[in-house]
């Protein structure tokens, strides 16, 4: 979590705007979202959507369009994108409820028209997802075997909305195991990042391309597949 009371000293001091990047994360009432002047998300990384993303304002005095969005076909990749949200069919019905707070702001280049008739006839409820992940978030840390994965020193408590359950293999040949046990299983775990880490020490850490991400999305409840 930034420290935003130091960041709000620096903007008084400097006279600065700031811009909260809740790219992985969706706008909260009084938390995430809240703390910038400008705070905007990528709605796609959390809800099954091609594009578009909230862009909340925290500030008074600066006009934004709004009117006449253009609204545009999807490209290919949009179309792969949201297809990865669909490969279960049990997951295919989605039940969310709109925010209040939140207003949806179209880019110049307008959102692509599967996304804006998605967002105009479904709605979601922050609360909800976010408390999903978090029980899935955990259920990794549960699950997962000390011996084999090393976790993150990270308090789940100081986080609004997981996105992964990131850890570090130990070795190739336990990274080799999970990436093929998540095959098998049907659930999409992820090696990250692709950066040759091994020419130098990253951070005080070795090891960080044998970084494994595993799966908190809400369209599941986690505990009972790992049972």
């Amino acid at each position: 979590m930034p420290d935003w009371s130091s960041i709000d000293i620096i903007k008084k001091d400097y006279k600065l705007i700031t811009i909260e990047d809740n790219c992985h994360s969706l706008n909260k009432e009084d938390g995430v979202g809240s703390y910038g002047d400008y705070s905007f998300n990528s709605l796609r990384k959390i809800i099954p959507l091609l594009s578009g993303s909230e862009l909340k304002i925290n500030i008074h005095g600066i006009e934004t369009e709004t009117n006449n969005p253009r609204v545009r076909l999807p490209n290919i990749d949009e179309i792969k994108y949201l297809l990865r949200f669909y490969r279960n069919k049990k997951n295919t019905k989605i039940s969310m409820n709109r925010v209040k707070e939140t207003e949806i702001i179209f880019s110049e280049k307008g959102i692509d028209y599967i996304s804006k008739k998605i967002l105009s006839n479904n709605s979601f409820n922050v609360d909800q997802i976010c408390l999903t992940r978090h029980n899935n978030f955990l259920s990794w840390k549960k699950f997962l075997p000390d011996n084999e994965l090393s976790s993150f020193d990270i308090d789940i408590n100081q986080v609004f909305c997981p996105y992964v359950y990131p850890c570090i293999a130990k070795s190739n040949i336990i990274m080799s195991k999970w990436l093929k046990w998540g095959m098998r299983n049907n659930i999409r775990i992820i090696n990250w990042p692709k950066i040759p880490f091994k020419s130098h020490d990253h951070f005080g850490n070795p090891h960080l391309n044998m970084v494994l991400l595993f799966p908190v999305n809400h369209q599941f409840n986690l505990p009972i597949r790992l049972n």
